[in-house]
């Protein structure tokens, strides 16, 4: 989403995350299984010690592509759309007059991304911007690592879902009828998409069941399927029947920033239907 620098060429991409000082990584190898290790910072040389002994010297160790991302507690984001015969040209002059308009700082002291979705009779647009500022604060705590692409925590949740559920329970043309939920001992991200626009809702950790069900009367949502991921969390005793619980020994966020940009990595999933 949010990329720091472009090279032509890295040795392998890597998904990091950090969290009470505990750097988490996962990367996929050569056969695209994937490996992952987590780090407790207690000091710059042993990180980057251990670091060294798994991906290499130094000068292997700056040609690798860090990903990781942020919380969209920190990103402003709004969708627009357009009929499907508006240029190109058209939909990004009207994207950055929104951006101007709607954000109280300069463009030049923002990062921004547009993305595109494009349906029968309309493109739907998500525009995504985060101040500069924010950015520099959030990746120097990944010192001494370089991180080269930031991207929007929901892609990183996305795409972790979508590598673990089976394609027999989930495909692309379900998308509009699911809701995703990622629950951790921070907070619930719950993400849900229709035609019209990309829906987020972040808050505090709490009844899972219940904000769904709020989220949906909100938005007037009516999901087929609901997929649920909880990092350390002790689950409810019971979910309604189309929810589906997704497991995983791998590290969701991380695995998620790992992904970016991987779409041909596919894999059997883990998930428990209730």
């Amino acid at each position: 989403m949010f990329e720091r620098i472009k090279k032509s060429y890295f040795l392998r991409q890597v998904g990091v995350s950090i969290k009470n000082n505990i750097f988490t990584f996962c990367y996929f190898k050569e056969d695209k299984t994937p490996e992952f290790f987590s780090i407790k910072m207690e000091g710059k040389n042993e990180l980057l010690s251990v670091l060294e002994n798994t991906f290499g010297r130094m000068n292997n160790f700056n040609q690798y592509q860090w990903v990781a991302s942020i919380s969209p507690h920190y990103i402003w984001q709004k969708s627009i759309v357009f009929p499907n015969y508006i240029e190109k040209q058209e939909r990004l002059q009207q994207a950055l007059f929104l951006l101007e308009s709607e954000l109280p700082v300069a463009l030049e002291d923002i990062w921004f991304d547009i993305n595109e979705k494009f349906f029968v009779q309309s493109i739907r647009m998500d525009l995504f911007a985060i101040q500069q500022e924010k950015v520099k604060s959030y990746v120097n705590q990944f010192q001494p690592i370089k991180i080269t692409v930031l991207d929007n925590k929901i892609y990183a949740i996305k795409r972790a879902f979508t590598y673990l559920i089976p394609p027999d329970i989930f495909s692309n043309e379900c998308l509009e009828k699911s809701i995703f939920v990622y629950q951790d001992s921070q907070s619930v991200i719950v993400i849900a998409e229709t035609a019209q626009q990309l829906i987020i809702l972040e808050k505090i950790s709490q009844k899972i069941t219940a904000l769904v069900s709020e989220f949906c009367q909100q938005y007037e949502l009516l999901p087929t399927q609901v997929f649920l991921f909880q990092d350390d969390i002790n689950q409810e005793d019971s979910y309604p029947e189309n929810w589906f619980i997704v497991e995983t020994p791998l590290p969701f966020i991380p695995l998620g920033n790992a992904l970016w940009a991987k779409d041909k990595i596919v894999n059997k999933g883990g998930v428990n239907e209730y």
